[in-house]
C-alpha cells in the first residue's frame, strides 16, 4: 500500500527524460542494426555457393569470349569448369569457331560486354529443380554477320535438396559448363 500512496517514482534529479528516451530508442536502433547483420551473414553463408558463381560469371564470360576473339584457344578452355573439361577442350572450342568463321567470315574483336544472365531451373523426374543454369549472351562481330555465344554455367545436382537448411549446398560454378556460338542468320 506503500506505493499507492506515493504514486509512481519521479525521474531521478538532474537526469533530462529525453536523455532516458533516446538512450532506449538508440538501444532498439542498435538491437535492430545487430539483427540486420546476423541475417546478412546468414544469407552470405547460405547462399554462397550462388552468390560466387553469379558474381564471377560475368568476368569468366569475358575473358570466354575475348579469347575466341583473339584465337586464344587455351585461355577459353583455361574458362572451362573442371567437371566438363574433358569434352570441352581447346580443340572443340576451336573447331566451333572456325565453323562460324567459314559461314561469316574473319571475327571483328569488339570490347566484350555480356548481358545480364537469364536463370532457368532444369527440372528433374520428380518435378522438383534437378540444376540451376544462369546462361549469359554475347553478341560478336564478324566480316558478314554477327553471331551470339551462349555460355552456360550449370549447379551442381540439387535434387537431393529437401528444405532450406539444405540451401548451402547449391554451388554454381565460377567457370563456364557449356558454350555455343550461333551464327544470328540461322
Amino acid at each position: 500500500m506503500l506505493f499507492a500512496t506515493y504514486g509512481a517514482p519521479s525521474p531521478p534529479r538532474g537526469k533530462n527524460p529525453l536523455v532516458i528516451i533516446l538512450g532506449v530508442c538508440g538501444g532498439c536502433v542498435l538491437l535492430v542494426v545487430i539483427g540486420v547483420v546476423v541475417m546478412g551473414w546468414w544469407t552470405a553463408n547460405a547462399f554462397k555457393g550462388i552468390i560466387a558463381g553469379a558474381v564471377e560469371g560475368p568476368e569468366t564470360t569475358r575473358k570466354f569470349v575475348t579469347a575466341i576473339e583473339n584465337h586464344d584457344y587455351d585461355t577459353a578452355a583455361a574458362q572451362v569448369d573442371p567437371s566438363v573439361q574433358s569434352t570441352i577442350t581447346a580443340a572443340k572450342i576451336k573447331a566451333a569457331e572456325e565453323q562460324v568463321e567459314k559461314k561469316l567470315g574473319a571475327v571483328q574483336p569488339a570490347r566484350v560486354t555480356p548481358t545480364g544472365p537469364s536463370s532457368q531451373q532444369i527440372p528433374g523426374p520428380n518435378g522438383k529443380p534437378k540444376y540451376m543454369e544462369y546462361v549469359y549472351s554475347i553478341p560478336v562481330r564478324y566480316e558478314k554477320g554477327t553471331a551470339t555465344v551462349s555460355i552456360h554455367f550449370r549447379s551442381n545436382d540439387m535434387s537431393t535438396i529437401s528444405d532450406m537448411k539444405d540451401i548451402s549446398k547449391i554451388k554454381i560454378p565460377s567457370k563456364l559448363t557449356s558454350f555455343k556460338i550461333t551464327p544470328d542468320t540461322e
